[in-house]
């Protein structure tokens, strides 16, 4: 009767990317590996299989997103375009090294236009602001004609003079403004009253409250 073969293991693990040596051989792909085998003095030869195993990286990735023209800054370093960019690499004991990436995504800024300048004089005394947007979002506008209630309108009627801005957020949470002025004529100015400070009549403004103040 024939007696098996005896067999011996040796076990061993290695990271991807490094190579183990035996007998003159290298190794570096999972598997099973008949190393030799070894004459038996007294008894049946040992067969010596090596059980490779290839172990990963570990992968630890960091996702982050900002607006154009921003900066991401980690571990002292900036980063303004989109793209994956190794960041370091941590050593680990018993078990391979552990990767550090930065997944960083850009997201472009909406394009807002408040329109062309404004003029309010006696004839025309009130004036649509021409907002556009390129994109989808709700239109936010500030200035001395703006409320509550025409806030959102994306071409809003203003009756008074002054610097209005209209800002739109993407719904990544960029956003944008641009200006526009709405400006009163000066022809339309009728008599300037000589107080403190002083005060223009016009055919927009009608009523002023003088603020005078004592001569002794």
């Amino acid at each position: 009767t024939n007696s098996p073969l005896e067999v011996s293991y040796l076990d061993t693990s290695i990271c991807s990317g490094e190579i183990v040596t035996i007998n003159g051989i290298d190794y570096s792909t999972t598997g099973d590996y008949v190393l030799d085998t070894l004459n038996a003095a007294v008894g049946c030869d040992t067969i010596w299989i090596m059980r490779l195993t290839v172990d990963l990286f570990i992968n630890d990735t960091v996702f982050a997103s900002i607006c154009e023209g921003d900066i991401f800054t980690i571990n002292g370093v900036d980063y303004t375009m989109t793209g994956i960019y190794l960041i370091d690499t941590f050593p680990s004991a018993g078990s391979c090294d552990t990767i550090r990436t930065l997944d960083l995504t850009v997201d472009p800024l909406p394009v807002v236009d408040a329109g062309p300048d404004r003029l309010l004089d006696c004839q025309v005394q009130l004036v649509t602001l021409d907002g556009s947007l390129s994109s989808g979002g709700t239109p936010v506008w500030t200035g001395p004609g703006i409320n509550a209630g025409n806030q959102n309108d994306l071409t809003p009627d203003v009756t008074q003079p002054g610097i209005y801005t209209l800002t739109l957020t993407s719904g990544q949470s960029c956003s944008t403004s641009d200006m526009v002025e709405v400006m009163l004529d000066p022809q339309s100015v009728t008599a300037q009253a000589r107080a403190l400070p002083d005060t223009f009549f016009s055919c927009i403004i009608d009523t002023v409250i003088l603020q005078g103040l004592p001569s002794g």
